[in-house]
């Protein structure tokens, strides 16, 4: 009798209990979270966390088994909420991958409008509903183009939208415009180019730093901006110690620009470009003298010759040679450039 109450003694009853469930985007309800363990034959409900809902056809309740395991099994029983199709917005469209929550749609204007709104989304909310309002597109509107002096543009509006354009005359025939004659309205509210300006038909008088213009102006216009006409040429010429670089004479060009470019003048150590007068060089380092294509810079030991034009003679040596003195520490032609004089009968 003592054997049977002792095997008795050591028997231990176990109670088998579940965990608290793990529900993929579920919860359990408030009146099932105040404890850790659930014993068998218990009951739990549970609920989607906030944007989503329970899958149609799903239930809400688990049982605790006695082999500790929750039935049924917890699987998905919740999906992402759906918000509703927006729609367009007038002038404006969107564009998005779904409506589900925490998904976002973009807005865009059409051409020709702009958004106006500081948003251009809109997201999906836990409660199905869209975060702030949906954005505004107005007609792009440019500002009034600006006036040109002694010029005026058309059409007069009050007000200029998307692809409107205005085109801009001078009011004096002989000016000309010197910019784009017509300009349009920008998607993005601005004038396509700057407005143009009404300059006088001519050419101005180029500058020449360190360097000096032969060829008189044609006239003065508005009395202080001297002026070449259309066919005018002049020839650059550069102080001593600098050398031109590109052509010495230009002409004015039916564009009212100078034709070829305006030259420069470069430092140059060597001896300044020979000035003859009523005659040329001919030949540099014994070989053909073309001033477009060797310039008119010329370096120590350069040789030339020069050929006077008709009706004169040469006075002393036809070539000179560009040479350092180291006496006057400065490049001079040696022997000095020959003179032409009219020839007499």
């Amino acid at each position: 009798m003592l054997r049977i109450a002792l095997v008795y003694s050591f028997i231990t009853v176990i109670h088998c209990v579940c965990g608290p469930p793990k529900l993929p985007y579920g919860m359990l309800k408030s009146e099932y979270t105040n404890q850790e363990t659930y014993p068998a034959g218990s009951k739990v409900q549970f609920v989607c966390i906030p944007g989503y809902v329970r899958i149609p056809g799903t239930v809400n309740t688990l049982f605790c088994f006695d082999n500790s395991k929750w039935a049924p099994e917890p699987d998905v029983f919740c999906k992402r909420r759906t918000c509703v199709n927006p729609g367009d917005i007038e002038n404006g469209y969107f564009e998005a991958e779904d409506f589900l929550f925490g998904s976002r749609i973009t807005y865009h204007c059409n051409k020709g409008f702009i958004m106006i709104s500081k948003k251009d989304f809109r997201e999906c909310l836990a409660d199905g509903s869209w975060s702030n309002a949906a954005p505004v597109c107005e007609a792009t509107i440019c500002p009034p183009p600006f006036p040109i002096r002694n010029g005026t543009f058309h059409p007069l509006k009050d007000e200029y939208t998307y692809l409107d354009s205005v085109r801009y005359s001078c009011d004096d025939p002989k000016k000309f415009l010197n910019g784009e004659g017509s300009i349009y309205c920008n998607q993005n509210g601005s004038w396509s180019s700057p407005p143009p300006e009404c300059v006088a038909a001519y050419c101005k008088e180029p500058t020449l730093i360190n360097g000096y213009i032969t060829g008189t102006p044609t006239s003065f216009h508005d009395t202080l901006e001297k002026g070449y006409n259309v066919g005018d040429t002049i020839q650059m010429k550069c102080n001593t110690l600098y050398s031109l670089k590109g052509d010495d004479k230009i002409t004015c060009g039916s564009d009212f620009m100078w034709r070829p470019a305006v030259p420069i003048c470069e430092k140059y150590f060597g001896c300044s470009s020979p000035v003859i007068s009523n005659g040329q060089v001919i030949l540099k380092n014994n070989k053909e003298y073309i001033p477009e294509i060797d310039g008119h810079a010329f370096a120590n030991g350069d040789k030339i010759q020069i050929m006077c034009d008709p009706g004169f003679i040469m006075k002393e040596g036809e070539t000179s040679v560009c040479d350092y003195k180291y006496t006057k520490v400065r490049y001079i032609w040696t022997p000095d450039l020959p003179v032409c004089v009219p020839a007499k009968n």
